[in-house]
């Protein structure tokens, strides 16, 4: 899939709002570099996240992300070896991943914080994911950030059909010293 294409995608998911910027921003070693409309950066640290590859959109309020479902993945081996599947509590632990970015870029010093999940609400898988497919992962706030606690939608899509969908609720806390 070409950067156009993703682009495309992109605008077709999240809609035509004049406030969105579309950035493609990868991983950098093991942190996410947001870029806002002022073009300052913030660093988000995601040696932990397995699930997501790019995040193609973020504002205060959404985030939109990519994950390249390829073949040489380990869970391929046993996710039915005949008929790989990519996993549906994968496509929700890569929402609630991109959710964390998006919660944490709403603080001005997410390297100080932890996010957590606290409840996965209305789970639906309605399509199969397979290999060669790119997930594109939608989130929305549905509540603002209040006492650390964040209420989301989060939809994935692949070509533009809605594969997974959930809510999620997150509570970010801040890091203590060991």
């Amino acid at each position: 899939m070409s950067l156009f294409d993703i682009g495309r995608l992109c605008l077709k998911i999240a809609g035509r709002d004049a406030g969105r910027k579309c950035v493609v921003v990868d991983k950098i070693d093991d942190h996410f570099v947001l870029i806002d409309g002022n073009v300052r950066r913030k660093k988000v640290n995601v040696k932990h996240l397995e699930p997501m590859d790019k995040i193609l959109e973020i504002s205060d309020s959404h985030i939109i992300g990519l994950k390249n479902v390829t073949m040489n993945e380990d869970f391929f081996q046993g996710h039915f070896p005949e008929q790989p599947i990519f996993p549906g509590v994968l496509q929700i632990e890569a929402m609630a991943q991109a959710g964390g970015v998006l919660i944490l870029n709403t603080v001005p010093d997410p390297e100080n914080f932890l996010t957590f999940f606290a409840k996965i609400d209305n789970a639906k898988f309605k399509y199969p994911v397979v290999p060669g497919d790119t997930l594109i992962f939608k989130l929305e706030l549905l509540s603002p950030l209040r006492r650390g606690i964040v209420h989301m939608k989060g939809q994935a899509f692949v070509d533009g059909k809605l594969t997974s969908e959930a809510e999620l609720l997150a509570k970010i806390i801040r890091k203590t010293k060991s």
